[in-house]
């Protein structure tokens, strides 16, 4: 009888250890399976919340997450392939076999050649690093609006949706207020603009899940910058010393020294000569002239030590020779000298030259670029 006792106890101490092992296994494999879902919940985590809102670059205080620079790259992709397919609805329309449209189809296959070839996926790198850097600009440009007080309406920004449209509402309202014209080309309706849209957005918003905020943000950029080239540019004098100036321009120092010769006794002019070096056959010679110009214009135009005669000789005198930009030798004439407004195009570049110099320095000293090669997408 206590052999049976004994051999019970020991059984169900053995089945104890049994049930006790069982108990352990099943918690570590429960264990392992919340580990499991853990990581895989992460992982769909990072893939779907964490990763999308990852920067690819910061701006100061903010920052363009991988989400919103994918987006654009799509848009921007989607674009091109727009633009793409209007080469070949050209090419459809010439005629190959027409011998003088040769040349047209030859620039329009290379013009869409180019394209293409920015979308093949090895420049995906490269075409995603420009929509970066414009990515980049208007968010600075959106910082400095701020700044100065500058915002873009509603209205402003529907106008330049329609302008990319090409719906213009002054012309459509006109012809609906007038007698049609014939043999011209009817002006987009109201309702034709609707529908172009409503296909814009599906076909290049939705399908690059770019926001229509965020496409409007990037119009408003554009609207702003002029304003805030302006604005960075109030301190810009619109007058300069200038110099109006022709001259003659040839290789070698003994040609020039003949020109020189011949001006100064008096044998000829300086337009006869200008004509004379034009229509030859030697196109390293020639004659031209020089609007209005301040130094350093005259300067990156004919080479500084040209600048400096220029500047040097008086009004209605010719200067002997003197070697400038691309080792040529000029003389210079000189058709006036005197504190002078700048023109409309040195205004415009000096404007262009300032917001460049403003900037280069914002992306010095805001700017962080992360590791956004890895995230660009290289379809559509």
């Amino acid at each position: 009888m206590a052999k049976q006792k004994q051999h019970t106890r020991r059984q169900h101490i053995l089945h104890q250890k049994d049930q006790d092992l069982k108990q352990l296994i099943a918690r570590i494999a429960a264990g392992l399976g919340v580990l499991i879902l853990l990581i895989l919940g992460y992982g769909l985590l990072a893939e779907y919340l964490i990763k999308p809102n990852q920067a690819v670059a910061t701006i100061g205080e903010s920052k363009i997450t991988v989400d919103a620079y994918q987006n654009r790259v799509r848009y921007e992709r989607l674009i091109l392939h727009s633009q793409i397919i209007q080469y070949e609805n050209y090419l459809m329309q010439v005629d190959a076999s027409d011998p003088t449209m040769q040349s047209m189809t030859q620039q329009l296959l290379s013009q869409q050649a180019q394209l293409e070839q920015q979308l093949t996926p090895a420049l995906a790198p490269l075409f995603g690093g420009n929509v970066l850097d414009q990515m980049i600009e208007e968010q600075l440009l959106h910082q400095e609006a701020a700044q100065q007080g500058l915002t873009v309406s509603a209205e402003e920004l529907d106008l330049q949706i329609e302008m990319m449209m090409g719906y213009d509402r002054e012309a459509t309202q006109e012809i609906t207020n007038t007698e049609e014209l014939t043999g011209t080309a009817k002006p987009m309706t109201a309702e034709e603009y609707r529908e172009n849209y409503a296909a814009f957005v599906t076909n290049f918003l939705e399908a690059s899940k770019l926001s229509e905020e965020s496409f409007r943000q990037m119009l408003a950029a554009d609207i702003l910058k002029s304003q805030i080239i302006e604005g960075l540019a109030k301190d810009i004098a619109t007058e300069a010393e200038q110099v109006k100036i022709s001259y003659l321009n040839t290789k070698t120092a003994d040609e020039a020294e003949v020109l020189w010769v011949r001006l100064s006794a008096g044998d000829t002019d300086m337009d006869t000569l200008t004509e004379e070096l034009n229509s030859n056959e030697n196109h390293e010679d020639g004659g031209g002239a020089l609007p209005w110009y301040p130094l350093r214009y005259v300067e990156q135009s004919l080479g500084a030590e040209v600048a400096l005669v220029a500047f040097d000789t008086p009004v209605g005198e010719i200067a002997p020779p003197v070697q400038g930009a691309n080792e040529s030798y000029y003389i210079i004439y000189v058709e006036g000298h005197e504190e002078h407004p700048l023109s409309e195009t040195l205004l415009q570049h000096e404007q262009l030259e300032n917001y460049e110099k403003w900037l280069t320095a914002e992306l010095a000293a805001q700017v962080e670029k992360l590791d956004w090669q890895k995230v660009t997408p290289d379809q559509p």
